[in-house]
C-alpha cells in the first residue's frame, strides 16, 4: 500500500505552482474574503429563488462545503498541524465575519433572503450570530477531522525523523514566502 503514496513528490519544473496562488493560500484574509462573500452570495442567489426546495438546500450545502472547507484546507495545508489549533478557529472567525458583513451588504441592497421574505437591518445581529456559530462549528469540526486524517497518514507513512523534518521544511518555506526570500527548490535530478 505504501507504493501508492510516495515519500517525496516529483518536482516538475514546468508544473510549479504559481507564486501568487501560494502567497494567497498562506494569507488568511484573502481566502476568508473569497469564501465568505462567495458563500453569502450563493445563499442569496439560491434561497432568493425558493427557500423551501431541498435541491437548492443541497446545492447551497455543497457550495458552502466547497468554498469554506476548501479555503480552510488551502490555508492550513501550508502549515504544520501543531499550528492548526489556533489557525482553524481564527480562519473560522475571519470567514464568518466576512460572511456576516456580506449579509449586511445584501440586506442593504434588499436581496438577503430570510425564509420567504427579505431580511431587514434589525434582523442582521441575529443573522450574524447564527453565521458565526454555524461556521465555527462547521470549520472547527472539519479542521479537527482534517488534522486527525493528516496525522494518521503521516504516522503510517513516515518515520518520526522524517515527520519532524517535514515540519521544519514547511516552516522555512512559509517564512521565505512571507518575507519574499523564497527560492524554489531545484528540479529533481539536477
Amino acid at each position: 500500500m505504501v507504493g501508492f503514496f510516495p515519500r517525496e513528490s516529483i518536482r516538475w519544473t514546468h508544473l510549479e505552482e504559481p507564486p501568487l496562488l501560494r502567497r494567497l493560500s498562506i494569507a488568511l484574509w484573502p481566502l476568508a474574503v473569497v469564501a465568505g462573500v462567495g458563500v453569502r452570495v450563493a445563499h442569496a442567489a439560491l434561497f432568493g429563488v425558493d427557500s423551501g426546495s431541498w435541491f437548492l438546500g443541497t446545492a447551497y450545502a455543497a457550495i458552502l462545503i466547497l468554498l469554506a472547507c476548501g479555503a480552510l484546507t488551502a490555508h492550513v495545508g501550508n502549515f504544520p498541524v501543531r499550528s492548526w489549533a489556533w489557525r482553524v478557529p481564527l480562519f473560522a472567525v475571519a470567514e464568518a465575519t466576512v460572511e456576516a458583513l456580506a449579509s449586511l451588504a445584501l440586506i442593504l441592497l434588499g436581496v438577503e433572503p430570510l425564509g420567504a421574505e427579505r431580511a431587514m437591518v434589525d434582523q442582521w445581529p441575529a443573522i450574524a450570530v447564527t453565521i458565526i456559530r454555524n461556521r465555527f462549528l462547521l470549520l472547527g469540526g472539519f479542521g479537527l477531522v482534517l488534522a486527525v486524517s493528516v496525522q494518521a497518514a503521516r504516522f503510517v507513512l513516515y518515520k518520526p525523523v522524517e515527520r519532524a523534518q517535514m515540519d521544519v521544511d514547511a516552516n522555512e518555506e512559509v517564512h521565505g514566502i512571507e518575507t519574499g526570500e523564497h527560492v524554489p527548490p531545484p528540479p529533481a535530478g539536477s
